[in-house]
């Protein structure tokens, strides 16, 4: 019982760590690409990000707008 409670527990959690394709823009936060898949990731907080041992860069979101030249 409580290994099924821990499994589903994560699976929700990786869930959420993850963009879902029916999820309004606006509320998506700071997206990250991993440079060797290009695999999305989104998260609700700035930071450092690390998968698969390569650390995640930053794409677009509030932390891409913030950092550009133009403010775009």
């Amino acid at each position: 019982m409580m290994l099924e409670y821990v499994k589903e527990y994560f699976a929700l959690k990786a869930k959420a760590l993850e963009l879902d394709g029916d999820q309004d823009p606006s509320s998506a936060g700071y997206k990250y690409e991993d440079p060797r898949t290009g695999e999305i990731f989104t998260f609700k907080r700035r930071g450092v990000y690390k998968r698969n041992g390569r650390t995640l860069v930053p794409t677009s979101g509030k932390l891409k707008n913030k950092d550009s030249p133009n403010g775009n």
